[in-house]
């Protein structure tokens, strides 16, 4: 954000200003693309070309997963004496050069929770969409067929590296992950709506195609620029009525170039579009946004869950030790015990041995006499 974007967009404001000469702010708008470019491709290829854009969908390299693996350690989630993360479902072995490595040049790495990786994701499949995009269309300026029309936006697909303003502010990601996951979802409604204002658009053409210029302005005087004689501009006037601008001054002019029934056209159109599916969008606008922040609380949840298991290994694997330690003292104790009784044992077997010696050394005397 310091290095890359805050010089471009100051580039950016430079360029437009007429006391300064254009050649070096231009220049300067083309290396910063190559730049943002270079950028967004090489953390592409450092993350891999497939899990780039679907990080929840594979699995972290081993690097990550040591780097992970120390930062649990770390917290205290993983006994640094364990060889494996009991609490995790795939174990990457690495060599002991590796691991070291990894704890010296790489920094211990949190993990991140499905809601971070899929937010992650949709950042980096915006920023490569837009940055190929001002690529290609940047190109396209330049082909003789279609540069009377597109020359004017040379430079404009060249700053549209400036959108990642939206992906580098954390604040601001949240937009892009409404826009990547919300509007799929509405694509059927949008369709709808244009097959419907497109349909529309042609009957207006039919009914008031001409009708605008009969009106003179000193009869009635509109402000509103609004015409019924080519498909392209009854779409546009359409648009402008859903939005509610002066649509009741259009329908006005209509009205007296034609009749009064042309009001049904517009009416019918107004609560159709502006109260109908107006709303139903905004109603499946909330009713996403509500979804989205519920599966964010219970990824959190679910985070703090993991948090605690690993919290209830380690208590688990402690415990075990201590257990184990106390059941190698008592074998110990209980080693050092049967010695002793069976030293016991043994004298009081010599003893008995020396007492039946003297014994029998007695009778014997006994019986000379």
């Amino acid at each position: 954000l310091t290095f890359i974007i805050i010089p471009s967009v100051c580039i950016s404001l430079i360029r437009g200003l007429s006391t300064i000469e254009s050649d070096f702010p231009t220049a300067m708008v083309g290396i910063f693309f190559c730049y943002n470019f270079i950028d967004i491709n090489l953390r592409w290829y450092a993350f891999g070309f497939r899990r780039y854009g679907k990080l929840h969908k594979f699995l972290d390299p081993p690097l990550i997963q040591q780097a992970i693996r120390n930062w649990k350690v770390e917290a205290g989630f993983l006994d640094e004496e364990e060889e494996e993360d009991i609490s995790s479902v795939n174990i990457i072995k690495l060599s002991f050069t590796e691991k070291q490595w990894v704890t010296q040049k790489v920094d211990n790495t949190q993990p991140m929770s499905e809601w971070e990786k899929k937010q992650m994701s949709l950042v980096h499949r915006f920023e490569l969409y837009i940055i190929w995009t001002g690529l290609i269309g940047w190109i396209i300026t330049y082909f003789e067929a279609l540069s009377t029309y597109t020359v004017g936006y040379r430079y404009l697909f060249l700053q549209i590296y400036l959108l990642r303003l939206f992906t580098l502010i954390e604040s601001n990601q949240r937009l892009i992950i409404l826009i990547f996951t919300i509007v799929p979802h509405f694509l059927h409604l949008l369709a709808f709506a244009f097959v419907f204002i497109f349909i529309w658009a042609r009957i207006g053409c039919t009914m008031f195609a001409g009708k605008k210029d009969l009106v003179l302005p000193e009869v009635f005087e509109t402000g509103a620029n609004a015409s019924f004689d080519t498909v392209g501009t009854s779409i546009l006037t359409l648009l402008q009525l859903m939005i509610g601008e002066g649509w009741h001054e259009i329908m006005y002019l209509y009205m007296i170039a034609t009749q009064e029934i042309a009001a049904a056209y517009f009416i019918v159109y107004i609560i159709f579009v502006t109260l109908i599916i107006s709303n139903i969008f905004v109603g499946l606008f909330l009713s996403e946004i509500e979804q989205l922040e519920s599966e964010q609380s219970q990824d959190r949840l679910l985070t703090q869950y993991r948090q605690q298991h690993y919290n209830w290994n380690k208590a688990a694997i402690q415990r075990k030790k201590t257990l184990i330690n106390k059941i190698t003292s008592w074998k110990g104790s209980i080693q050092d015990a049967e010695k002793q009784i069976e030293r016991i044992n043994h004298l009081l077997e010599k003893r008995s041995k020396l007492k039946r010696n003297k014994a029998r050394g007695n009778s014997q005397g006994y019986e000379r006499f």
